[in-house]
This record gives structure tokens, C-alpha cells and sequence, in this order.
């Protein structure tokens, strides 16, 4: 669940709805599904599931006492103790993110010191002060740093740097000597979409997303997962929300997933 959810004095695993999931407010979900699946249920909040998957399934396997931290626009701590989870008497324990810090000459919150948000922030500003030329690259021919393909900017930094390093260059060859990992190649023809930005928006009834962003890179076009200036197309299907509205506001063509079949079957 994102946000915090409470503890309860008496320890049980059932509990209601926190407030954090609009239009749910008091439903018994976890009761409900505990009901329907025989099966008991567990509440926690996205932090605290992480941190456990750690625990019994990743890099805290067979520890009795770790910290896992996860840095996104908000940053926030799983602990565990003596192989348990610490929640703390309200469900907020390791909430880091709102602790005040202080850097330099600037002060706030960890999360808005340190955030994603301030991380792109301050790519932009390196990139516009030529502070590194990776970033300033990225800038220069695409006009903006942002998400690539759900991977933000701190992670395509972090990536660029790597391979900037001679030795994990090194290292990298040194793997690739010992596989033969196949070519991703994507064959393309010509279509009405070729060399535009495509976003797949709602419900999709005759298709999965995968198969939708498939079809788009065989017509020579990119799957986008999010609208913006540079999108030039949306299908949008059943439940739409925000993309929509968004596409509307910015005046981008949108079509429905009939008419993108037809583009398909016309290619």
C-alpha cells in the first residue's frame, strides 16, 4: 500500500482501508480478501513489503537485522529487527523522508533534499552548466531530461557514468566474452505513425499493453508511457483518466483502439 499504514494496539492482521486509497475510505479489504481466498492477509506499506521480500527472498537472507532503503520522490526506510519488521507504535517508523537536513547552504526535508525530484533538478542544472557532458548531451538533442521508458533521470546518469569508468568497461567485455546474448532488433515498415510518439492510455480490450507497444514499434513509432509535448498520438480506451485529459489539454490527436487497429491493418 503506498503511505503509512497504522498499527493497531491489539497486533491482528485484519484492518480496514487506510484513507490513502480514494473512494475506499472504511472498506474492509483486507477482511474481504481474508474471507474470499481462506487465506490470512496482511496490510503493510510498499516500503515495508520491499524490505521483507529482501529479507526472505534477496540480499537480507539470513540476517536478523538490516536497513533497506528505497530512494524514489519519497525516501523511506525498511527496518528489521532480530528477523522481524519494526513498524514503530503508529506504522511510521522509517519514514526518513521528513526528517529536516540540512546541506551547504540549504536546508528542508531528506525528501526534498534528496528526492528524485531534486535529483532532476539538479541534472538539469549540471547538464545547462556544463558540469557534465553526459547530461548536457541529453540535453542538447532531446530538449529535456527526463523519463526514459519508466527509468529516471538519476538511474540514466548513474548508468552513463558506469560505462565512463575504463575498468567497468573492462569488466563489462570481460562478461560479454563469456555469452552471446541475441540481437534486439525490431523490423519495421512503413506506416502512418512512422517516427511518432505513441501513448496507450485505458482499458485495452483487444490487446495486452505489451502486444500494443509491439505493434507500435513495428510501425516504425515509440511507446511512450506518459503524455507530453513531444507525444503526437494516444489510444485511448475505456477508463482513461488523466492522459486524456492531458492529450485534450494539449491538444493531441487521440483515437480509440478500433481506429489504432486500423492503422495496423493498413500498414
Amino acid at each position: 500500500m503506498p503511505g503509512v499504514v497504522q498499527s493497531t494496539s491489539e497486533g491482528s492482521f485484519l484492518s480496514a482501508t487506510p484513507p490513502v486509497l480514494p473512494a475506499w475510505e472504511g472498506f474492509p479489504l483486507v477482511e474481504t480478501l481474508t474471507r474470499s481466498f481462506a487465506a490470512p492477509v496482511w496490510m503493510r506499506s510498499g516500503i515495508e513489503t520491499m524490505t521483507m521480500g529482501e529479507l526472505y527472498a534477496g540480499a537480507g537472507i539470513g540476517r536478523h537485522t538490516m536497513l533497506f532503503v528505497k530512494i524514489d520522490r519519497r525516501i523511506g526506510v525498511g527496518i528489521v529487527c532480530d528477523g522481524q519488521l519494526y513498524r514503530g507504535a503508529q506504522g511510521a517508523a522509517g519514514l526518513i523522508g521528513s526528517l529536516p537536513v540540512s546541506y551547504g547552504t540549504r536546508s528542508g526535508s531528506l525528501d526534498a533534499l534528496a528526492g528524485s525530484e531534486m535529483i532532476q533538478r539538479e541534472g538539469h542544472a549540471a547538464a545547462a552548466e556544463g558540469r557534465s557532458p553526459l547530461l548536457a548531451d541529453i540535453l542538447r538533442r532531446t530538449g529535456e531530461i527526463t523519463a526514459i521508458d519508466g527509468i529516471g533521470p538519476s538511474v540514466v546518469e548513474a548508468l552513463g557514468d558506469f560505462f565512463h569508468e575504463p575498468h567497468n568497461v573492462a569488466v563489462w567485455d570481460a562478461l560479454l566474452a563469456e555469452v552471446s546474448p541475441p540481437r534486439y532488433e525490431v523490423e519495421t515498415i512503413a506506416s502512418r505513425v512512422a517516427g511518432k510518439t505513441v501513448v496507450f492510455t485505458g482499458a485495452l480490450e483487444t490487446m495486452s499493453r505489451d502486444e500494443a507497444k509491439a505493434q507500435a514499434e513495428a510501425l516504425g513509432a515509440k511507446s511512450a508511457g506518459s503524455v507530453s509535448a513531444k507525444t503526437d498520438l494516444v489510444v485511448a480506451g475505456p477508463g482513461a483518466g488523466s492522459k486524456l485529459k492531458q492529450a485534450t489539454a494539449l491538444g493531441i490527436q487521440v483515437i480509440d483502439e478500433a481506429a489504432w487497429a486500423n492503422i495496423v491493418e493498413s500498414a
